[in-house]
């Protein structure tokens, strides 16, 4: 089944390459498509075999767990906005936070979070990581409530965000911010 999901994407990788990550048609596009389509192949041929000579020495228990820690530390959590679709219902608001005194939509087209540590609770996910808005970076720490139902993990957040710390000015906008977070995660 991974094999079928990792297979799946190959298609579009071209599409996600160029309008994500702007990169141009023709031969640039070409060499980035080719390189992100065999580096999983190229990776697991030489992961593989000293996988398997490290779980024949050890045991395939240990292997498994210092796979499941490595993917671990691997693991993050990154989230892009583009400062142009927040949309607050209000055309008038939402000319306002394209200002430059807000998000300055046409220096810094993004808001950007990172993930530096997931730790998990008995209730969810203490997550600590960077938060870009503007061109200022900000530690910010904060828990993500699990959802009990069945399907894909589903999580609940909210953080407060104080505008003025991200270089925000307009008379207004400088109280804290709630941001209330909603997510369903997946691997990819």
């Amino acid at each position: 089944m991974a094999i079928f999901g990792f297979s799946f994407a190959f298609p579009f990788i071209s599409i996600f390459i160029h309008h994500d990550l702007g990169v141009p048609k023709g031969p640039e596009l070409d060499l980035w498509t080719a390189a992100i389509a065999s580096v999983s192949g190229l990776s697991m041929a030489i992961a593989s075999p000293i996988w398997g000579l490290l779980g024949d020495k050890y045991g395939r228990r240990p292997a498994l767990q210092i796979g499941f820690l490595v993917f671990g530390v691997g693991s993050a959590i990154s989230a892009i906005v583009w400062t142009d679709s927040v949309d607050t219902g209000i055309k008038m608001r939402d000319e306002h936070l394209g200002a430059d005194t807000v998000f300055a939509t046409a220096r810094f087209p993004t808001l950007e979070f990172r993930s530096t540590a997931l730790v998990e609770s008995p209730t969810g996910l203490n997550i600590t990581g960077t938060l870009r808005v503007r061109d200022i970076s900000q530690s910010v720490t904060f828990h993500a409530t699990r959802a009990t139902t069945m399907g894909r993990p589903r999580y609940h957040a909210t953080v407060v965000v104080s505008p003025k710390e991200y270089g925000i000015t307009r008379r207004g906008t400088t109280k804290p911010v709630k941001v209330i977070l909603d997510a369903t995660l997946k691997r990819v």
